[in-house]
């Protein structure tokens, strides 16, 4: 109710400094985008098409080692792929700072078109992403998989 005040307060005055507005545009970028480039070679990744992935297709490894690198301009990056009961580990290399995450998901809450990993913060300007399967899974998992969707820049 207006005018209202707790007990221990001398008056019922709202003070606003200031007020802010926060937009959330991302640019999706595929994972089939001639941007996007894979190694260790043309077998390392193998593909499929399903209208649950994002843009229909997706990409997927298993192997050690197996990369993907992709150069953007921008302040973060998600990489979005799938999380399920036989997906594994990757490593992201961003500008250097390297970090691990494991899409596993054996609860039933992973699914198709899922945020894998996300970094945001980082100074405006170019960037590259570098991702590494690592081949390893934890022990529930049914396999390493790594599937790869798109990535969203912000």
């Amino acid at each position: 109710m207006l005018g209202q005040k707790q007990p221990a307060s001398c008056g019922a005055w709202i003070y606003i400094d200031a007020f802010e507005v926060v937009t959330s545009s991302a640019t999706r970028i595929e994972e089939n985008d001639p941007r996007v480039t894979r190694g260790l070679d043309q077998y390392s990744w193998g593909g499929g098409s399903d209208s649950r992935a994002s843009g229909g297709a997706l990409i997927t490894s298993a192997t050690a080692g197996v990369t993907l690198n992709l150069p953007f301009s921008g302040t973060g990056i998600s990489v979005i792929g799938i999380q399920d009961s036989c997906s594994g580990q990757a490593q992201v290399n961003i500008d250097g700072i390297v970090q691990t995450f494991d899409a596993f998901r054996g609860d039933g809450t992973g699914g198709w078109q899922r945020t894998l990993y996300t970094v945001a913060g980082l100074p405006a300007g170019s960037h590259e992403l570098t991702l590494t399967v690592l081949g390893t899974n934890q022990p529930a998992s049914c396999a390493a998989w790594i599937y790869i969707d798109a990535f969203d820049i912000f």
